[in-house]
This record gives C-alpha cells, sequence and structure tokens, in this order.
C-alpha cells in the first residue's frame, strides 16, 4: 500500500551514531553549506539521503528500494523488514523514530481497458483542482498542494523511463494505476489523526488506516451517472455533438442500435454495405459510450484490493 516515503531522522534520535559513515555508501555525493550548516547529500540506490548536523532526511520509494520497483506495493509483513533493509544499509541507522513529511498510497490495478479509457469518467472530488496531464494521468490537487491524487498509465510509465516490467504475467496487459499522496506533517496528521514514524508504519492499525484512506479517497472520485451527459468532456460544440451521441447509446443500447439498422434495411433505406459499415462504427462507439460497465469494474477491483490487504493483516472481514 505504501510506495514514496520522505523520513526526517533527528539527532537526537542519534546520539552515538557516527553520521560521517554514511558518505562514503552515496553516489553523487557532494557537501554543501545551508540554513542547517554544514552537509551532504548523495544518492543510494533509489533513495536520496541529505545529511545535515541536525538530522537525517531519506527520501523515496520503500517498494522500489525493497523489491527493485513499484509496481507490487508492500505487503504489510513486508513492511518492516525493508525499513530494516534502510537501517542495515547504513550500519544499524536508528531509523525507527524518524518522522514522516509525505506518505504516498498506491495500489496497481489490472484493467480491462487501457487507463485512458476511463478517464473521462473519474470526474471531480471536493476541494480540488482537477486536471489530466500529458495525456497518461487524471490529477487531483489542493489548492495548498498538500494533497495529491491521480490515476494513471502505469505500464506507460514504465514503458517511458524503458524500465523491464519485473512480472512477465504483466506483459502486455492494462495497469491502471491509483495514488493518494499526502505532502506535510500537518496533512498527515489531519488525515491520519496523529503524527506517523517509521515505527507505526509496522503496526496493524496503522496499516489498517492506510488501506481505508486509500479506498476512502479513491471514493470520493465523483463516478459520471452513465444516463447523464458528462459536461466534463465538453471543451468545443464538436465535443457537445459526440457526447449528445454517447448519451444516446448509453441510453438506447445497442440492441436498440442495432434492430434499427436492420429495419432500415428492410425498409430498403440502406444497402447491406451501408448496414454493415454502419453497424461496425455505432459497435465502436457503444463500447466507447459504456462507462457504466467500466466504472462497476473499477469500483470491483477497489473493493476485492482493499478486503485482500485487510485480510492479510489477519484482520480483515468477511464478505
Amino acid at each position: 500500500m505504501i510506495d514514496t516515503l520522505h523520513l526526517w531522522l533527528h539527532s537526537t534520535s542519534m546520539e552515538g551514531y557516527d553520521i560521517q559513515k554514511i558518505k562514503p555508501k552515496l553516489y553523487k555525493m557532494k557537501e554543501f553549506k545551508s540554513e542547517r550548516g554544514y552537509g551532504f547529500d548523495g544518492n543510494f540506490k533509489n533513495l536520496r539521503v541529505s545529511v545535515f548536523d541536525s538530522g537525517i532526511s531519506i527520501k523515496g520509494s520503500l517498494p522500489g528500494f525493497w523489491a527493485g520497483h513499484n509496481i507490487k506495493s508492500l505487503e504489510f509483513n513486508e513492511m518492516e523488514p525493508a525499513i530494516e533493509k534502510i537501517s542495515n544499509s547504513f550500519d544499524n541507522l536508528p531509523i525507527w523514530d524518524a518522522t514522516l513529511s509525505r506518505i504516498d498510497l498506491a495500489m496497481s490495478i489490472e484493467t480491462e481497458n487501457k487507463p485512458i479509457h476511463y478517464f473521462p469518467f473519474l470526474g471531480h472530488v471536493p476541494n480540488m483542482e482537477r486536471s489530466i496531464t500529458n495525456s497518461s494521468s487524471v490529477y487531483w490537487q489542493q489548492k495548498n498542494k498538500m494533497r495529491t491524487m491521480l490515476f494513471y498509465d502505469k505500464a506507460a510509465e514504465i514503458k517511458n523511463k524503458k524500465t523491464l516490467l519485473p512480472f512477465v504475467s504483466l506483459k502486455g496487459k492494462n495497469l491502471s494505476r491509483f495514488e493518494t499522496r499526502y505532502l506535510g506533517k500537518s496533512s498527515i496528521k489531519k488525515r491520519f489523526k496523529q503524527d506517523l514514524s517509521v515505527n507505526d508504519l509496522c503496526k496493524y492499525e496503522t496499516y489498517e488506516s492506510m488501506v481505508r484512506i486509500w479506498e476512502e479517497d479513491f471514493n470520493s472520485i465523483n463516478k459520471i451517472d452513465p444516463n447523464s451527459i458528462n459536461f466534463e468532456n465538453v471543451k468545443t460544440p464538436n465535443d457537445f455533438c459526440k457526447e449528445i451521441q454517447n448519451y444516446g447509446f448509453r441510453v438506447l443500447g445497442y440492441d436498440t442500435v442495432n434492430q434499427n439498422l436492420r429495419l432500415l434495411k428492410e425498409q430498403g433505406t440502406f444497402n447491406s454495405v451501408a448496414v454493415s459499415r454502419l453497424r461496425t462504427t455505432t459497435k465502436k462507439a457503444y463500447i466507447q459510450s459504456n462507462n457504466l460497465t467500466m466504472i462497476d469494474e473499477l469500483n470491483k477491483k477497489v473493493r476485492l484490493i482493499v478486503r485482500t490487504q485487510n485480510d492479510r493483516t489477519g484482520k480483515g472481514g468477511g464478505g
């Protein structure tokens, strides 16, 4: 469920730990002076590590560090070993008291259609601004940028980064992803009802809260009613005409459209070639307009993910 984390380990939690031991482990390491005083930073695997006299900042994807990718999120029983791995990588860094200033909750969803086909039917979220980026992501963001949600094409992201898909079974599959991000201690505290430390991440109660929040944030997205006109798609007169057509398909259904084509053929209005072409065109348009099935699919798969995650903590409910 967890992806990216931003951690801050204060110097008071590192009594007796020599921060200089970190320096030779970093690549692209550089030293600097800042308002926090002397420091150095660099990369370790997929983590960005910044070291100051006042403490240590660690930023990066926890599943990316643990497994080398973040397609599959960490299960509850992987949390503690993943954090131990970070600690051991830096000679037993006492990371457990580190506090969180960012947490991303994310799960990949294997969908029947390409992710972009779901975008028009994922509408607004209260108090958040909706936008589409590079035709591959839908973003919802608060004005203060402390909270962001996104639904995007995970397979396309992997392809663009020119990395190998780690699971052969996913090759050629449609891989959607829903993420919800909380930036800043105040944003995290407001949503989780407490400040979060690394130690909290290994508690059943915290993991269950993550699963619940991820589901609640997905459910907060207004799903477009299939029996109404989706004005969020309308930007031009042509968009309006296309949406009216889609609305007609959703209301009438393909069978009714097909019956009318048959009647027009019998009346001699259209010949067989024309009817065949119209059937192909209308079937394609109907499939594109039939968002009810697509939204139902997403809702069911999100519920299945939540149920599976809760079951794996040993505290899942039935149904």
